[in-house]
């Protein structure tokens, strides 16, 4: 079961059209993902995020370092990292 969330999350992600690169500074890998979201959608991501995905992620050792938002146009670009 824990693996199957995993893919969910690790899925849902992609389809966000994330845009994800990672770093490697000493013996910690650092990674940004950047994921495209409609600003009708926005909440509905926010909710995801808090209550699936950032759990998720800090179980399996993640720490998100900062998250913040830009507008652009319709999209509203969302940055973890």
């Amino acid at each position: 079961m824990k693996t199957v969330r995993l893919l969910s999350a690790l899925f849902g992600l992609l389809l966000l059209s994330s845009n994800i690169q990672a770093q490697q500074l000493g013996q910690r890998v650092y990674w940004m993902a950047v994921t495209q979201v409609s600003i009708g959608q926005l909440s509905e991501y926010h909710a995801y995020a808090e209550k699936e995905m950032n759990p998720l992620l800090e179980k399996h050792g993640y720490r998100i370092i900062a998250t913040w938002q830009t507008i652009m146009g319709e999209i509203e670009e969302v940055v973890w990292r």
